[in-house]
């Protein structure tokens, strides 16, 4: 008991005013702090219930929060609403400058670890609208856990370092929903993207854009199997028609740039493709080799399809 007032005495400084109360029971040490600065208006920052670190002395970062409440299970000293953790640590604690911005308070509520360091499960709450419930590690949003961003956004998936990194799901408030891979929050890997148009892309990202292979869909029911590179297809590629046509191409930078064939619904007429304008019938044997050709650059571009 000794030890926690020198402890608290030791922080007071000119502009700051504290007060302290112990009390100890066979489970833990309890503390009521008040701190606001010393003028006519001071802040009412509380703070209850104990953090313990390593070596069991309570923990106390004065110099990362003006103002946070932390509570316990057995404790009667605050109103807020904690559940035990594994740990058997229950905290919660608010980020406030002062008591007049509440409404812009950081709030989090879940396990922390002896260092005071967010721990385990729980729910963290941003004064622009965000709010992300799930597992933390040593302060930072690593493993499962979901994201509701203050635009209407939402990511559920996997988590490291604080950023979305591993397989997710990220949907837009428009409507556009993205399932596959992310690496330190860009959609970066295999996966699927459904556009608010209804057109849908199967394959590589780099950068959240296409990258490598990857199955174009558009709403118009054509289909475009291809190597893609910043969004643009830029190599081999087969377009598929609604009426059954089929292309055959290579492209470079969103652009065909010749030597394809355009197949016929019925695949028994084949004509050669010049920049992506239509040239004179060739025989299907020509048609055949030009396709095999482009199947098996495609077969060997990066992605899923």
């Amino acid at each position: 008991r000794k030890l926690m007032r020198n402890l608290l005495a030791s922080n007071r400084d000119h502009s700051y005013y504290r007060r302290a109360e112990v009390r100890e029971n066979d489970e833990f040490s309890e503390a009521s702090y008040n701190e606001g600065y010393s003028s006519d208006e001071p802040s009412e920052g509380t703070f209850t219930g104990v953090l313990v670190n390593s070596f069991g002395f309570p923990y106390f970062d004065y110099d990362s929060f003006t103002d946070i409440s932390v509570s316990t299970g057995d404790s009667d000293t605050s109103s807020d609403t904690s559940s035990e953790t594994s740990s058997g640590i229950v905290t919660k604690f608010t980020n406030r400058t002062n008591a007049s911005q509440r409404s812009s308070a950081t709030e989090y509520e879940g396990g922390m670890n002896g260092l005071g360091e967010r721990q385990g499960h729980g729910i963290m709450r941003w004064p622009n609208g965000n709010t992300y419930a799930g597992l933390w590690v040593r302060g930072r949003r690593e493993g499962l856990g979901t994201c509701h961003f203050g635009n209407g956004a939402t990511y559920v998936g996997e988590w490291k370092s604080d950023k979305m990194h591993g397989q997710g799901t990220y949907r837009w408030p428009d409507g556009q929903e993205y399932i596959g891979e992310f690496v330190e929050d860009l959609m970066e890997g295999n996966g699927k993207c459904k556009h608010k148009n209804g057109t849908e892309y199967v394959g590589g990202f780099k950068n959240c854009k296409r990258y490598g292979r990857g199955r174009l869909r558009p709403k118009n029911g054509s289909e475009i199997i291809g190597i893609y590179n910043n969004d643009c297809l830029d190599g081999p590629a087969i377009v598929r028609y609604p009426g059954g046509m089929v292309e055959v191409d290579y492209w470079e930078n969103g652009t065909p740039v010749g030597g394809g064939v355009r197949w016929t619904a019925d695949r028994k007429c084949a004509f050669a493709l010049n920049k992506g304008k239509l040239g004179k019938e060739i025989s299907v044997r020509q048609g055949m080799i030009i396709t095999r050709s482009v199947q098996n650059a495609l077969i060997s571009g990066h992605g899923m399809i």
